[in-house]
């Protein structure tokens, strides 16, 4: 008996160097031993930065390489994606990292972008090519790809490959390449890396073989005789259920013996039958038929007779045609076609019966060109003399139609002239179509305004119909040059009501703060309502956090980069979040700070916060928000929207509040695309502004929920929402969009209606407003009208929503005091 010793060796096969070309290097190790070709298999390297050195790609590939063998404090998923994220901060974010762990029975990969790995497996008898991790099982979960870096697992066979390239069609064709006879694969030709899983080494051991074989010496195996037992067993067990199932089959359903024959007669119902009892007793001399037959239904005829049936009648029919030609009635007469002509007079087509008319009066005028039929002769035609009358004939008809054409051709150059030398269009020209458009328009604004009917109050839906109308209408004729004067004036009535119907409130804005008067260069980034209820805001270009209390005029710096604090050194702030009693900081080098103010006067404490797999977000994290479900704990979750993961992380907060060491969770049931978003906003539910539009999120996917249209496109530019801002719990309250192309802020309903309730137009004509960076609702604390709060370049202005607010007679207001900016120590 053989036995076999299965030590799979996977072969790993590499293009020449100059296929890479300069700024590449490829690393492999194999497995030294039995233990380490079990716990890290073969394992490969591809590194790639443009600029760099081959020592620094070497040290680079050595260091991903040691940290992967080293380390074994997690599982082979997170100590790749640990070895690839140290390859990143060695060489920078633009490098691209590819890694390749094959041992027995699985393979790992991890890659971060510019490089392709694919690999091809045999499944179920299938043989197929796939890219990973895109096509791994489990692809869709977020949990694959982090900071950039995918990751993936996959169980493999003997004969399967992995290929690792720069492009995905390289590795697929690595992946592909047909193995020869003899076994030897050639250099590949392309940049690309093979590793290929070889089948088990077969070791046989012979035994000596017996001098003779008697019967008590021939080894039987039990295994085998178990085998033929069961199979014999499941066979007789087949031919069993066969036979009970015929048994059971039920028999097949035979005629019934009592059936009538197929010429029996039908069955009559009684009063039939009675009918033609008394029919024939007394017979009814109404009608011409034999009573006795009443009732009674006569068997159709056979085929035979019905088919001599139909010649008979035939022949009849064809003998009495002859007898009336014989005979010259009228009757007789063949059918003669109409002519086209004759067709075509009595058309529908008016087209038709215009050329029926032409026709018929150039046959009038010109009766030489008219096609005359031959006379009637006796005299057998000859073919010469058809054949002359037959060219008469065609002559004729081309004459005919050259005629017809030079008559429509003259007709129709005739009225092209008329039409140049005379200047006119058959439709308006510009000025009276102005002429007509104004008039419409002052019959629409006249009909909605009149004070006899009051149409704004008993119909205001007509009202908003009418000077819709009459907009467009003035549109029509400023573009074709009326009066601009009337116009004007025209505009202005209809625009006055429309505002009115569309709920439309103008209001003005107010500084509260300007850097740029306080001698300081300020580039605001972004702006929150901190948990005092002022305004904080990033700068730019320092990356600084200012407080700003316009009551005093003072910019306090509340966090600045450069400290160590705990060991870490604060960075360049890029988002703020603020709720509860903190302020979260989110700096560049991927930590978390958490302020808490202390007094009125802009000191507080600064701690970093510790988050599960923070320092994996990156810099393309588009907002992290901060909601309290239970204000009075003090503790809030985190909402992180991280467009590379398309998904909003939801972290959990430590019940001592000093970080986040839960692993997240995915908010959105089905990820999706983050990239274009602008805003967020969560109270509960989370509302977003994306791609022109304003959507509300509950639950993880969006509800039935959308903001009613206003209808105002004529007097506004199209809805751009920009921002978007909350007031109020969950379903209730308001929110507030800021409309960036029509400068305006609309506040919409939560309620499922998603009603309109208001606009609010920010103008000023000496200090337009700029490009808002950022806002925030500060409602009134009398219950009054809410202020918009908001940041431009180097300022913070705000607006009250509502009607403005007029100074009383007689009143003095006090001077604004010059703006301060100042530098605090933050204290940890």
């Amino acid at each position: 008996m053989d036995q076999t010793e299965q030590t799979i060796h996977p072969a790993v096969l590499t293009a020449a160097e100059p296929a890479f070309g300069p700024g590449w290097l490829l690393l492999a190790r194999t497995p030294k031993g039995p233990s380490e070709e079990r716990v890290l298999g073969t394992r490969t390297v591809l590194v790639s930065l443009v600029g760099a050195t081959t020592d620094q790609l070497q040290r680079a590939a050595n260091e991903t390489m040691n940290l992967y063998d080293k380390d074994a404090s997690a599982s082979p998923a997170e100590r790749a994606r640990r070895a690839l994220t140290a390859a990143q901060k060695q060489l920078g974010e633009k490098v691209a990292v590819g890694f390749v762990a094959l041992s027995r029975d699985e393979v790992l990969v991890a890659r971060t972008s510019g490089v392709a790995i694919a690999a091809r497996r045999t499944t179920d008898g299938r043989t197929v090519t796939i890219m990973l991790p895109d096509d791994a099982p489990g692809a869709a979960s977020r949990t694959l790809e982090r900071g950039g870096i995918s990751t993936a697992r996959l169980s493999m066979s003997p004969e399967d490959r992995v290929a690792m390239a720069i492009t995905a069609d390289d590795a697929k064709r690595a992946a592909k390449t047909h193995t020869p006879v003899s076994g030897v694969l050639a250099p590949l030709a392309y940049p690309a890396v093979l590793l290929e899983v070889l089948p088990p080494v077969q070791k046989s051991i012979e035994r000596a073989t017996p001098e003779r074989d008697t019967l008590v010496e021939v080894p039987t195996d039990p295994v085998a005789v178990a085998k033929i037992n069961a199979r014999t067993r499941w066979e007789e067990g087949n031919l069993e259920r066969e036979a009970r199932i015929a048994a059971a089959k039920p028999a097949a359903p035979k005629a019934d013996p009592n059936r009538p024959g197929a010429h029996t007669q039908p069955y009559e119902p009684i009063d039939t039958a009675a009918q033609a009892a008394i029919d024939a007793r007394r017979p009814s001399t109404r009608s011409g038929v034999d009573p006795r037959a009443r009732g009674k239904s006569q068997p159709p005829p056979a085929r035979d007779q019905r088919t001599s049936d139909a010649v008979r009648a035939a022949q009849e029919a064809a003998r009495a045609e002859a007898r009336r030609r014989a005979e010259h009635r009228s009757a007789a007469e063949p059918q003669v076609e109409r002519s086209w002509r004759e067709r075509a007079a009595t058309s529908e087509s008016f087209w038709q019966r215009a050329a029926a008319r032409i026709a018929n009066e150039i046959e009038r005028r010109a009766p030489w060109l008219t096609i005359t039929p031959s006379k009637p002769s006796l005299r057998a035609a000859t073919g010469d003399e058809e054949q002359a009358e037959h060219e008469v004939q065609r002559t004729r008809r081309r004459r005919s139609a050259a005629i017809l054409l030079a008559a429509v051709l003259t007709a129709g150059v005739g009225g092209a002239a008329a039409l140049v030398l005379n200047g006119s269009s058959p439709e308006l020209d510009a000025a009276a179509k102005a002429r007509e458009a104004l008039r419409s328009a002052e019959i629409s604004i006249g009909e909605a305004l009149d004070p006899q009917t009051n149409l704004l109050v008993n119909d205001p839906s007509r009202v908003k119909s009418l000077l819709l109308a009459a907009v467009v209408n003035l549109n029509l004729a400023e573009s074709g040059g009326g009066p601009l004067s009337q116009i004007t004036l025209l505009r202005t009535q209809a625009t006055e009501t429309l505002n009115k119907i569309f709920l439309v409130n103008n209001t003005a804005p107010i500084e509260l703060f300007n850097f740029a008067a306080a001698g300081a260069t300020v580039e605001i980034q972004a702006i929150v309502q901190g948990p005092d209820g002022l305004p904080y805001v990033i700068d730019k270009v320092s990356g600084a956090v200012y407080r700003i209390d316009a009551e005093r005029g003072r910019a306090t710096v509340v966090y600045q980069p450069g400290f160590d604090l705990y060991g870490t050194r604060t960075g360049r702030a890029l988002l703020l979040a603020a709720s509860g009693p903190d302020l979260v900081v989110f700096d560049a080098s991927s930590n978390l700070w958490r302020w808490r103010p202390s007094d009125g006067s802009g000191k507080g404490t600064l701690v970093k916060l510790r988050v599960r797999d923070g320092e994996l977000w990156g810099s393309d994290i588009k907002a992290i928000v901060g909601f309290a479900a239970d204000p009075g704990t003090g503790l809030y979750r985190l909402y992180v929207v991280d467009p590379s993961a398309r998904q909003i992380l939801r972290y959990q907060p430590a019940p001592d509040g000093t970080g986040y060491p839960a692993t997240p969770t995915a908010y959105l049931i089905n990820p999706m695309a983050l990239g274009t978003m602008t805003s967020i906003a969560i109270d509960g539910d989370v509302y977003m502004t994306s791609d022109g539009t304003l959507r509300r999120y509950s639950g993880g996917a969006a509800d039935d929920w959308s903001a009613a249209e206003i209808g105002d496109e004529l007097l506004r530019p199209l809805l751009t929402p920009t921002l978007v801002m909350s007031a109020g719990a969950s379903r209730t309250g308001i929110v507030y969009v800021w409309d960036s192309s029509a400068r305006r802020v609309i506040a919409y309903s939560k309620a499922s209606s998603g009603a309109m309730l208001a606009q609010y137009i920010i103008s000023d004509q000496a200090d337009p407003v700029g490009e808002i960076l950022g806002g925030y609702i500060l409602p009134a604390a009398d219950g009054g009208a809410p202020t918009f709060v908001w940041a431009e370049a180097g300022r913070v202005r705000s607006a009250v929503l509502g009607k403005p607010v007029t100074q009383e007679p007689g009143a003095s207001v006090d001077p604004t005091p010059d703006p301060v900016i100042e530098t605090p120590i933050p204290t940890p």
